[in-house]
């Protein structure tokens, strides 16, 4: 087994139309259910997701923008987005002030279900 450390890179120079967010990590079960979560607490649009695993790595790239169709330029929104998307990584989920374990959700999921 490999140690794959997560990693989140964002690019708005790559499409003239979005902001472009590159996320790498080891796979597991829930890992995009866990980063297409964080994109959602963001408030942020998917306009694209290419999803690839190479052996146990992940490696997942999203063109997305903000709410008004727009590339995401604030500086604080984008640190905010490179958190969120960290600890998704991690297998954190909620505020990244006030991460809680993912299963949590899985759990609440499980018995909805």
């Amino acid at each position: 087994m490999f140690k794959v450390e997560p990693r989140v890179l964002i690019d708005n120079k790559a499409s003239n139309r979005f902001t472009v967010v590159e996320v790498n990590a080891a796979d597991r079960p829930a890992l995009l259910f866990a980063l297409t979560y964080a994109l959602y607490q963001a408030k942020v649009t998917v306009h694209s997701a290419h999803v690839a695993t190479y052996g146990e790595r992940a490696i997942d790239v999203f063109y997305i923008t903000d709410l008004t169709n727009e590339k995401i330029v604030n500086a604080n929104r984008l640190r905010s987005l490179e958190r969120r998307s960290l600890a998704a990584l991690k297998g954190e989920t909620g505020t990244e002030d006030e991460a809680e374990p993912l299963s949590t959700y899985l759990d609440s999921m499980t018995e909805v279900a």
